[in-house]
Parts: C-alpha cells; sequence; structure tokens
C-alpha cells in the first residue's frame, strides 16, 4: 500500500492504493477491476476497520483497490459537495493509470459504509446525471463506476441519522444532498444494499423515541 494525494481545485486530499502486480507470465495483458472504498466514521472520521481490511479482501479477489479518504467534517468545512467532487477526481485520474496498471475502466465498483455509503449513495444518484453533475462540478466526470455496494449505508439524513439538526447541517446545509433517494434517475447504476438486523433495529428505536 502506498498513499497519495490528489487536488481538486485548490484542494488536496488523500487515497490509499492497493496495486496488483502484473502477472508476467501470461501471454495477454490481464486488466482488474477497480474498487474504490468508502470508510464509516459518522462523517467525522473514518474507521481503519473498513480500509485496509476490505482493500486486502478485493484484492484477493483480483481487484485493484483505493481508499478514498473523503471530506469530513473538519474546521468549519461540511462533507458535500467536496465528497462528490472528490470522487470524481479519483475516477478521472484512474484514466491515467489504466495502461500503468492495467486497470479496466469499465469495472470500476464504489463500496460504501456506514456514512461511507451516503457519499456513494450520493455520487449514484447525483454525479451519473448530467443535469444534477453540472450542479456539483464543472468538470467533466470521464470515468463513471459500473456498480455499487451499499453497506449499512445512511441513505437519508433526515431518515434518524445524524440525530441532531447540528450534526446534519455540519455534513451539509444544502438540502440536495441529504436524500440521496430522492434524485436517482435512470442513469444510475445497479446498486447492491446490505443491512444488519441490529444495526436497523437500533436505527429504528433512535427514530421512535
Amino acid at each position: 500500500m502506498d498513499k497519495q494525494k490528489l487536488m481538486y481545485e485548490n484542494h488536496s486530499f488523500e487515497i490509499d492504493k492497493y496495486w496488483l502486480d502484473p502477472i508476467n507470465d501470461f501471454t495477454t495483458v490481464v486488466k482488474h477491476p477497480v474498487v474504490i472504498i468508502f470508510p464509516g466514521g459518522r462523517f467525522t472520521f473514518q474507521t481503519d476497520r473498513e480500509a485496509q481490511p476490505i482493500a486486502l479482501k478485493f484484492a484477493s479477489e483480483g481487484f485493484h483497490a483505493i481508499v478514498l479518504h473523503y471530506q469530513l467534517i473538519e474546521n468549519n468545512t461540511p462533507v458535500y459537495p467536496l465528497a462528490l467532487q472528490e470522487t470524481a477526481t479519483v475516477l478521472n485520474w484512474l484514466q491515467s493509470q489504466s495502461e500503468v496498471h492495467q486497470t479496466d475502466l469499465n469495472r470500476i465498483v464504489l463500496v460504501g459504509f456506514s456514512a461511507g455509503g451516503h457519499v456513494v449513495a450520493n455520487f449514484n444518484s447525483i454525479m451519473t446525471n448530467k443535469t444534477s453533475q453540472n450542479k456539483v462540478m464543472i468538470d467533466e466526470v470521464n470515468v463513471l463506476p459500473a456498480a455499487n455496494f451499499l453497506c449499512y449505508p445512511v441513505i437519508d439524513l433526515t431518515a434518524g441519522y445524524p440525530r441532531t439538526e447540528v450534526h446534519r447541517l455540519a455534513v451539509t446545509s444544502d438540502e440536495l444532498f441529504w436524500q440521496a433517494q430522492e434524485h436517482l434517475t435512470t442513469d444510475a447504476k445497479p446498486t447492491f444494499i446490505w443491512q444488519t438486523w441490529l444495526v436497523a433495529r437500533n436505527l429504528f428505536h433512535a427514530t421512535t423515541r
């Protein structure tokens, strides 16, 4: 694993890269799919449990893996729209890595956990559609994911988490980014969503108190 800083305009952010080595005894070039991982952490940190272990598991299945350290609530800076701009920047950057690391740009998967799932859900809703994409960034998004995995995700910031309005407004005061499900279009990519009973039960209790 090695780290790299990328830039969106004058904003820098970091990714962790887990590139697979080429298989030299193959007679033809084998291009690998890529997974981009968004760890959870209440939008205030990113847990290591949903970073390297997930990247290594995907690597064992033949994926190049990227962990995106997306924008958090810090220094009075909200998560959005930067988190989506960072995601688009990583996707466009992967074009430059296609030949170097033998990446298959048609097989990119976004995997988001908890709060990271909200970033992925919003990207799938907003950034895959040209009209809504233009509200977030003027740069062209040249590479899009083929599919998404949402792992016990936050989908709707008004549905029980964050539990306070102060926290929700710290994530973003722009209601465009609150409810990912409200902006889905036919341009969105196939998405697998999974949840656990314990998390669902706790969320239910939190919203009914």
